[in-house]
């Protein structure tokens, strides 16, 4: 079996090379899927050489799936530096799921940086969830914007859901 999964993976990292977009989409895929630690250092190397913002999304969604804490300097450094809005609050996202506290700083830093919306609402929203805290700046910003009527619908459930968790959170530490 464990040679099955070893040719598998490789099949897949070679596919990330692929001319096709959609093929190495779903390449990046499958291996978040599969949880596939072996491809940890392909997929961030195929991260930083892929054109298509698609799939270094999915590249990022896949190294999240996969979780493991060592992908976190490359998060920070994704949602630092990448040229896509989409790709840089995703991986905000995952770094505040992950509960990354070290990236805090850096977060704070590309709020100010986003000019869009869409971009500064998940970036407080990954900020909120590290801070963890009701009076924290990602949750005031949030509730600025909503005020503001800046939220679109998909952002007001999530952030629902969110003051939801935390409250949860609050009750279980009790």
């Amino acid at each position: 079996m464990d040679e099955t999964r070893s040719h598998i993976i490789q099949d897949l990292v070679t596919q990330l090379e692929n001319d096709d977009w959609l093929v190495r989409y779903n390449a990046a895929k499958i291996l978040g899927d599969i949880d596939a630690e072996e491809a940890i250092q392909q997929l961030l190397e195929k991260l930083g050489r892929e054109d298509n913002r698609d799939v270094r999304r999915r590249i990022v969604q896949s190294l999240v799936k996969i979780d493991l804490n060592i992908v976190i300097p490359d998060l920070i450094w994704i949602m630092k530096s990448d040229s896509s809005m989409m790709v840089r609050y995703t991986a905000a996202r995952a770094l505040g799921r992950m509960g990354a506290t070290e990236a805090i700083p850096h977060i704070m830093e590309r709020i100010a940086k986003e000019k869009n919306n869409e971009s500064i609402f998940w970036f407080n929203l990954a900020l909120a969830r590290l801070e963890e805290d009701k009076k924290g700046q990602g949750i005031r910003a949030i509730e600025e914007m909503k005020k503001k009527k800046l939220l679109t619908v998909k952002q007001e459930l999530e952030f629902s859901k969110f003051l939801k968790e935390l409250k949860q959170r609050k009750k279980r530490k009790k």
